[in-house]
């Protein structure tokens, strides 16, 4: 319960100090300049009390310093760039402040091993070179500020990392590809952003995943099937996005109470714990690709009747109009092969006419030793009654003949 401020005169204290500890105190007013006289200091942790001003940037001068805890305070300003200079420093909390401005590049020089810059006013984007401080490990906190942009790549240097928090910010664009090769990451909170995009096939690759927390964002797509198949995973938020499919039943989806989906109005199937509805998409599809099919073996059908036809009915009306010999009164056999070649595998330039039941190609042909000029309808078979029509009609194949 100490209250009052800190003196000057702490930089009057032996140089040989190593440790400062008055956390969760009653302590106010500024933190002196002076205490960069305590070179040899390892420890300050000045946390839970009610220091205000700004972070002095003296401490840079704190060579030895190894763990600097400022968080829970009324402090202000900028993160001094100097901070950087603290080639020794693996622990920054600077969590529950008002500091503003940006984050500092210059934090690329501390071997961190935990970052904590948290609920605080920060703003900008997130620079790449905090994600190139190879040595953190432990955790990284930056959510609660205001912080914008998109992602840098060198979000997959952080290979070590176990712990990465950049909620409650205005963090937009996709989540990096580059995800994937943070191996040891296990908790990994991304809510309350605008990300948008799907979740990368390469967070499959994060074997020690515990917790994922991507809600209340922009993701779209359909839900991996991945994420049931990761082992580790225990507590999965994908609430309030816009996915949409067929939600998989196995692995963390099979138990309701570890998986948070609600606000995703596109979902369907799961668990019946989840309460979605049935997924009538999923039997639309096998049924859409089952009509495409009888549809493609249908026209085959058609078109071989339709070959036959023309070469029956077109023979009989056509001898007075056909420049050529008489084909004669016996049916005609010609292949499909056959009737490509002759209208040119169905060349713009040979189509004489467009219906409501499909299109009319002209073109020439031997039958019986003798050129013959043909017609050759092209059944829509969406448009109802279309296979009724392809009976060849006298005036079509005189407009034909005469071209």
């Amino acid at each position: 319960m100490l209250e009052g401020e800190i003196p000057s005169s702490i930089g009057n204290l032996s140089m040989n100090l190593q440790y400062i500890f008055m956390d969760f105190n009653n302590i106010a007013g500024k933190i002196p300049e002076d205490i960069e006289n305590l070179v040899n200091l390892k420890m300050l942790i000045l946390s839970g009390n009610h220091l205000e001003g700004t972070i002095p940037s003296s401490l840079g001068k704190l060579r030895r310093l190894n763990e600097l805890f400022l968080g829970m305070n009324k402090l202000s300003g900028l993160i001094p760039s100097t901070i950087g200079n603290l080639t020794n420093l693996s622990v920054l909390n600077l969590y529950g402040n008002t500091l503003n401005g940006t984050i500092p590049s210059s934090l690329i020089g501390c071997p961190l091993q935990s970052l904590d810059l948290s609920q605080n006013n920060l703003i900008g984007t997130v620079q790449k070179e905090l994600f190139l401080i190879s040595t953190l490990s432990n955790y990284m906190y930056i959510q609660n500020n205001f912080l914008t942009g998109t992602l840098p790549v060198e979000l997959g240097n952080l290979k070590n990392l176990g712990t990465l928090d950049f909620s409650s910010n205005k963090i937009s664009g996709e989540i990096p590809v580059s995800l994937g090769a943070c191996q040891t990451l296990q908790y990994l909170n991304a809510s309350n952003n605008n990300i948008e995009g799907t979740i990368p096939l390469s967070v499959e690759q994060m074997k020690g995943l515990l917790v994922i927390d991507l809600s209340y964002n922009n993701l779209s797509g359909e839900i991996p099937e991945f994420l049931a198949n990761m082992r580790c995973l225990s507590d999965l938020n994908i609430s309030f996005n816009n996915f949409k499919g067929q939600v998989p039943e196995d692995g963390i989806f099979s138990n309701a109470s570890s998986v948070t989906i609600e606000g995703n109005k596109g979902l369907c199937g799961g668990i019946p714990q989840l309460k979605l509805p049935t997924c009538s998409n999923h039997t639309t599809r096998k049924s859409s690709l089952s009509i495409i099919i009888a549809i493609s073996v249908g026209s085959a059908c058609l078109f071989g009747i339709f070959v036959l036809s023309i070469a029956f009915h077109c023979n009989k009306k056509t001898k007075t109009n056909l420049r050529t010999s008489t084909i004669g009164e016996n049916r005609a056999r010609v292949s499909y092969a056959e009737l490509v070649h002759a209208i040119d595998n169905f060349y713009s330039g040979n189509l004489i006419g467009v219906g409501s039941f499909g299109s009319v190609f002209k073109g020439k042909i031997m039958i019986n030793e003798l050129q013959v000029t043909v017609a050759v309808k092209v059944l829509n078979l969406l448009q109802s009654g279309a296979s009724q029509s392809f009976f060849c009609r006298m005036s079509d194949f005189e407009r034909c003949s005469t071209s």
